[in-house]
């Protein structure tokens, strides 16, 4: 679901604004600070931006494709730095905290599929035995092993960074707008969102949640509801919706959201918003509770996840008390059910 950045400001001072496609998608950045600090930032930004495109795709001849190498043999990959260890580590705590519905290694059924390459995608589903044969065949996030600063797996298998990549980058950009001493700004991910501080005159960040039955026509969609980041400490806001990679056979959709379990995908879901400070999280919860159908206030509780808007099929929706009360919904045709405070059990 796409997000839509409103950014008018009473304020007489006026933002730095830039524009960058990294990691398949535009990121849109708006800066409230000195030019020298937003200059700093954005030569920071587009190095890393640069880095990460290459190293966290996964079928090309970056980092990740070398480790994968490896690792599809069951083997340690090369060594890595301390911060990849941490982030590894946390896919893993996502994958156990997810029961398993957040699973980065999933690779080997998103190229079963065809949804890593548009030109590859499939048009008829791919069968029971192949997929039950291929899920025979490789491991989990729990089948990896963090030793030695090196990535090991127990069993072949393969990880696909698609679902938590751009979470990773907004870490790393709340990072480096700290760095630099900028306290108000707003970077969107295509889709997804991060925000720090608020305007200058005070008021509040506000963004658009866009329709997902419109726009995955193609259509330039109307906000189901806006909310206000009234807060001024960091806020992510990630979205995981059916629409961006599908085809239809016989009368059915299928989408690029897998679950691990059955190996196709669950169609209970339209689209997945989580707010959360922690936007690896944010990102990764969208995908797990997404998955769950559902059984989503389960999962949102093990992750520890409070601010959810589910979208059903039919114009239905759920959303947390907490969540509810930071929009204005602005789509008469929904109907929405507001779901008690969620709490958290690990």
């Amino acid at each position: 679901m796409s997000i839509a950045l409103f950014s008018g400001c009473a304020s007489e001072e006026s933002p730095h604004k830039f524009q960058r496609y990294t990691l398949g998608t535009y990121v849109q950045l708006q800066i409230y600070s000195s030019k020298h600090q937003a200059d700093e930032f954005i030569k920071q930004f587009d190095q890393l931006s640069k880095k990460q495109t290459k190293d966290l795709y996964a079928w090309g001849d970056g980092w990740l494709t070398v480790q994968n190498r490896f690792l599809e043999n069951a083997q340690c990959g090369l060594p890595v730095d301390d911060d990849s260890m941490v982030f590894f580590q946390k896919l893993k705590d996502l994958h156990a905290h997810s029961s398993g519905l957040f699973d980065p290694a999933i690779m080997p059924l998103v190229e079963l599929w065809g949804f890593h390459k548009s030109e590859e995608m499939r048009s008829v589903p791919p069968t029971d035995e192949e997929i039950e044969s291929l899920m025979a065949r490789y491991g989990n996030m729990q089948d990896i092993e963090l030793h030695d600063r090196k990535i090991c797996a127990k069993r072949p298998l393969k990880v696909d960074l698609g679902g938590v990549a751009k979470g990773w980058a907004a870490q790393q950009a709340f990072e480096m707008l700290y760095e630099h001493g900028i306290n108000n700004a707003l970077i969107g991910f295509g889709g997804d969102l991060i925000a720090l501080g608020h305007k200058p005159d005070g008021s509040p960040w506000k963004v658009g949640l866009k329709n997902p039955d419109i726009h995955s026509k193609g259509f330039d969609a109307p906000a189901i509801f806006t909310l206000d980041k009234r807060e001024s400490s960091a806020t992510a806001v990630f979205t995981s919706g059916d629409y961006e990679r599908q085809f239809e056979y016989k009368g059915k959709r299928s989408h690029h959201i897998l679950d691990p379990r059955s190996g196709y995908p669950n169609t209970a879901i339209r689209s997945v918003t989580v707010i959360h400070s922690d936007p690896i999280l944010a990102d990764a919860a969208a995908t797990a509770l997404h998955v769950a159908g559902e059984d989503w206030q389960n999962i949102a509780k093990q992750m520890k996840v409070e601010n959810v808007l589910v979208l059903f099929p039919n114009k239905k929706a759920q959303i947390t008390n907490s969540m509810n009360d930071l929009t204005s919904w602005q789509d008469p045709d929904y109907k929405v059910e507001v779901i008690a405070q969620l709490n958290s059990t690990y």
